[in-house]
């Protein structure tokens, strides 16, 4: 094996590195590598890599929560060798175009020795073609839910304002699949008490206790 397919094989069996290597546009506009994450987005990733099946971060604004949780399923998916499904549902069209723009920025600007031929790239999925693993980025309240393909994973962003919430909440996750790669991130700031975000919450703390 080469010093370069030995280095490969290194990256992508450390999430924390092939992240660090990815490349984000921060909040000045400017693009640069994932490589100085807030404190928030260092606990956040040891979060999302723990064993845990289901993560919920009841989260302040502007602490990059979306950011990282996108750039873990993307390493997560990059390197499965199965055709594994992360679906991600957001609760405006703005943020959903802004959430699928981070992955396809994550993917334009891998260095050529790390990048793999994409089937499908359009408004709101990015498959790549050789395991045919891939994301679906979906607005709460839009068309389809999720309906045409079975997933693995789960990214709810800003559940507590999704629309309908919990019709769209069995909606989607009635095409998850039980598994091995079974994961679900649920992220939202506040919008009050008595909502399923809330109840998720509650629940997840209770859980905790026992």
């Amino acid at each position: 094996m080469s010093l370069l397919d030995r280095k490969l094989n290194s990256i992508a069996d450390d999430p924390r590195e092939f992240i660090s290597r990815l490349k984000l546009i921060d909040e000045k506009g400017i693009e640069r590598k994932f490589n100085t994450p807030f404190p928030e987005q260092v606990l956040a990733l040891d979060d999302f890599l723990s064993d845990a099946t289901t993560v919920i971060h009841y989260k302040p604004r502007q602490i990059g929560d979306t950011t990282v949780a996108i750039a873990y399923n993307f390493d997560y998916l990059y390197w499965a060798k199965d055709p594994l499904r992360t679906l991600v549902v957001a609760h405006t069209y703005e943020t959903t175009d802004a959430i699928f723009g981070k992955l396809q920025h994550f993917y334009r600007t891998l260095p050529q020795a790390l990048k793999r031929d994409i089937a499908r790239s359009n408004r709101k999925e990015l498959l790549f073609d050789d395991t045919q693993a891939g994301f679906r980025c979906m607005t709460a309240g839009g068309r389809g839910h999720g309906r045409g393909w079975t997933y693995q994973r789960l990214h709810a962003d800003e559940l507590a304002f999704w629309p309908n919430a919990e019709d769209v909440w069995a909606s989607v996750t009635s095409t998850l699949h039980e598994g091995p790669h079974k994961k679900i991130i649920i992220i939202s700031t506040a919008d009050g008490p008595g909502n399923l975000f809330h109840s998720k919450v509650l629940s997840a703390i209770e859980a905790n206790r026992r």
